[in-house]
């Protein structure tokens, strides 16, 4: 009894360590990789957080299943090297009574993962898709912010917008240097 909580409580002590780890690590993958696609215009710098949200869903069941086992991995090899299996085979446990904890300790784990793998990794994956579509179909004009570049896919554009007046819709922008031209562009409101 004494073995198997101590057994336990390891395993949880290891296994929320890793998954904060593995999961900072993740976080920090993902942000990187949807900031360089928002940087090179794929991605609307307002799509960022949901589309970060989404692909964390997604990616739970494998980091869930990776914590596992190098939770069960790391502890068993403490207890060898710490011989603390030793003292649990001189007490009379055998092997097989060591699996019964882990197995205990693992089978939320287990449920987690097929419930994530089954259902919402999936769905994750197609509201990342309905959504990436989405900011895909909005207009360039959107991005439009005051004090920024934007750069336009469709029409080989870069303009730079000084100022937005809210009352008549129309933006004060400059082209790139080169031209030097002054040019107005009346925002039209596409979404209703």
């Amino acid at each position: 009894m004494i073995f198997r909580r101590s057994l336990v409580r390891e395993l949880t002590a290891t296994a929320v360590a890793l998954f904060l780890v593995l999961l900072a690590i993740l976080f920090t993958n993902l942000v990187l990789r949807l900031l360089a696609r928002a940087a090179g215009g794929a991605v609307a710098p307002d799509g960022i957080l949901a589309l970060l949200g989404f692909n964390a869903l997604f990616y739970f069941n494998i980091l869930l299943s990776v914590a596992l086992f190098l939770t069960v991995l790391l502890t068993l090899s403490r207890w060898y090297r710490d011989s603390e299996m030793i003292v649990w085979f001189t007490s009379g446990q055998s092997l097989i009574a060591c699996l019964r904890p882990i197995l205990l300790f693992a089978a939320p784990f287990l449920v987690a993962i097929v419930a994530l793998s089954l259902f919402l990794s999936p769905w994750a994956e197609l509201r990342k898709i309905e959504f990436e579509r989405q900011l895909e179909s909005r207009d360039d004009i959107a991005y439009v912010t005051p004090g920024l570049f934007r750069e336009f896919s469709r029409a080989n554009l870069v303009v730079f917008v000084e100022s937005i007046n809210p009352v008549t819709s129309t933006a004060e922008a400059k082209a790139p240097p080169p031209r030097g031209c002054r040019i107005r562009i009346r925002l039209v409101n596409t979404t209703g």
